[in-house]
């Protein structure tokens, strides 16, 4: 564990934001290359990590944080990695890209069957796990090392995701000598978000208002007026729905005397592996090496999610982590440790 820390330590302040992963990948490949495998860099810059064995399975984690991530200050206090509270610590995901490595290692001299993904610029919408070809996952199923303690959650399943974004167009008129001349847009567009569905809306399904910009000045009735949001939901049918309302409620607007509109994008797809066979192994690898397994959802997305699309069965693990996008996220080298160890008895068993 004094080796695995270290090295999670010395990635930690390695600045590492989406798109500017380049330094940290160079760090890798360093690394992993001095121990014998081969590494593949695509166009975008996800890494693949192979030996001269065909892969049995794929292990993923991304390269990228969140900001704010330049001079991450880690300190250790106990059983505790945090950073100095001015920045986020970089956790996510840099402990699961320590685990793979430190397994890469000690098995260095007979290499396990598998194929390491690193990918790149994931925080802003899973971007390098889209840009992979196919014909790169060399393995038939996989796990990604993408999700917080405590070591022993599985997650099974995620949700898909729409982004959306509602233009509301009203009529400028200074606001002092012709009010009444005017359509106010920030008002119609406060009508319009009280109509929709907003925050846990039901155990599968979560919608956020996330961004709110226009107006230009007080003395000017704001005509033009952009709300950026999102829906996710494991239920297919429900999030349409939910889109089918979305469009229905530029009525609102349009009874106000403004006009609007609509643009959606599917980020991801859902997936479910509660029944599968990859699962089931999983499980009963778990319990008879004295983990406990705990098998739940995940609301937000992440590589897995690409890959399972592709018709890939990939399986999230927990292994440490908490807070994660904020100044107060923190990791457990304890958790660490035992993530270490189921990652290294699952894949072991699995690649017999």
């Amino acid at each position: 564990m004094e080796r695995i820390t270290e090295r999670l330590i010395s990635l930690l302040k390695v600045s590492s934001p989406a798109g500017k992963e380049q330094e940290v990948a160079r760090i890798i490949r360093e690394w992993v290359e001095g121990w014998g495998y081969s590494v593949i860099e695509d166009d975008i810059g996800n890494m693949f990590i192979t030996s001269d064995k065909t892969p049995k399975l794929f292990l993923n984690a991304h390269m990228d944080t969140v900001v704010p991530c330049d001079n991450v200050n880690p300190i250790i206090e106990g059983d505790i990695i945090r950073s100095d509270g001015k920045t986020i610590l970089g956790a996510d995901d840099k402990v699961g890209i320590a685990v793979i490595l430190e397994l890469l290692e000690n098995h260095k001299d007979n290499p396990l069957p598998i194929q390491v993904i690193f990918t790149v610029q994931e925080e802003i919408g899973l971007v390098g796990a889209k840009a992979i070809k196919r014909d790169m996952i060399k393995a038939p199923y996989g796990f990604t090392l993408d999700a917080g303690g405590p070591v022993g959650n599985v997650i099974i399943g995620a949700p898909s995701q729409f982004t959306w974004t509602y233009k509301i167009y009203g009529v400028a008129a200074h606001a002092g000598a012709y009010p009444e001349k005017g359509v106010n847009a920030i008002l119609l567009a406060s009508k319009l978000i009280t109509h929709l569905p907003i925050g846990r809306i039901n155990d599968m399904t979560t919608g956020n208002v996330g961004v709110i910009s226009g107006g230009r000045a007080t003395n000017i009735i704001p005509d033009e007026v952009e709300l950026r949001g999102e829906y996710r939901s494991r239920d297919e049918g429900y999030l349409y729905a939910l889109l089918n309302n979305l469009e229905k409620a530029s009525s609102i607007v349009e009874e106000g005397g403004g006009k609007t509109r609509l643009e959606y994008r599917k980020e991801y797809t859902r997936f479910d592996l509660k029944d599968s066979e990859f699962l089931k192994k999983v499980i009963d690898i778990m319990k008879s090496n004295g983990f406990n397994p705990n098998t739940i959802y995940m609301g937000g997305g992440s590589d897995a999610n690409i890959f399972n699309e592709q018709g890939i069965p990939t399986l999230l693990l927990g292994i440490s982590g908490s807070e994660a996008h904020s100044t107060r996220e923190y990791a457990r080298i304890s958790e660490i440790k035992e993530g270490y160890r189921l990652i290294e008895t699952v894949v072991k068993r699995l690649t017999e």
